[in-house]
């Protein structure tokens, strides 16, 4: 018959290879391969400055969007009516679109695991604006709590 390795010649079908050379080479890939996995390096995931400013931008456009939820709360008259026509309340919820929009851009490139926490940060710009527009009480339970806050948002960001 018509062997292929009559007509090329075994080395050509082989490659010049032995078998148990073959048997080695591939030993030595698998191993290879168990060692990389192994001592692999963790995946280096940044989170650019960019995407925690938007995040932050986020907090602060939902923490007014609160501030207007509060105010139209306070000027409601009745019923379902005078919520749905509250301009205030409107306004709150415009705000809490846009701090939406900012976060979806934000976390579109960053980890979530760190930007997340930065949303916290609406609430210290809560109390501020509770304060300012409506004469609440700063206490040092309060005060405590933005500390807490902080101090989590820090150790997040050690984390990465």
């Amino acid at each position: 018959g018509d062997r292929a390795h009559v007509r090329m010649g075994h080395s050509a079908l082989h490659g010049g290879v032995t078998r148990t050379h073959e048997r080695f080479q591939s030993d030595r890939h698998h191993d290879y391969l168990r060692w990389r996995r192994n001592h692999r390096k963790e995946p280096i995931v940044t989170t650019p400055v960019s995407s925690m400013a938007l995040v932050i931008v986020s907090s602060l456009f939902g923490s007014f969007g609160m501030v207007f939820f509060k105010a139209g709360a306070n000027s409601m008259s009745g019923g379902l009516q005078s919520l749905i026509f509250n301009w205030k309340v409107i306004l709150g919820i415009g705000l809490y679109l846009l701090s939406s929009v900012f976060f979806v851009l934000g976390v579109k490139v960053g980890e979530l695991s760190i930007l997340y926490p930065l949303v916290s940060l609406g609430t210290i710009w809560t109390l501020v604006w509770a304060r300012l527009f409506f004469n609440e009480p700063l206490t040092k339970t309060k005060f405590a709590a933005v500390g807490l806050i902080l101090i989590g948002i820090v150790f997040l960001n050690l984390g990465r």
